[in-house]
């Protein structure tokens, strides 16, 4: 565990299971599904898969199933989230 500030774009978090993303990103290593609800409404979790799209403050609702995790590589941080950009409209 890292204080959020220590993460930057580059960066390879591990996402666990029930735990939130902290930064937009792309899933390189296993499978989860993430509760987007916050950003597009969909109450039902969207699976995503090596090379998909995750957002910084959704939630990994299920990780894969034999790792229990999924790795993301950060595309973004602090005012450069989708969510940020958002907030900011």
């Amino acid at each position: 565990v890292v204080p959020l500030q220590s993460i930057h774009e580059g960066d390879l978090v591990k996402v666990l299971k029930g735990s939130s993303i902290p930064a937009d990103g792309r899933v390189m290593f296993g499978e989860m599904s993430v509760d987007e609800s916050m950003i597009t409404g969909e109450s039902i979790p969207v699976l995503k898969t090596k090379g998909a799209i995750v957002l910084g403050g959704t939630i990994c609702a299920e990780a894969g199933q034999s790792a229990g995790a999924a790795f993301v590589e950060v595309t973004g941080v602090g005012a450069a989230t989708a969510l940020s950009q958002i907030v900011k409209l």
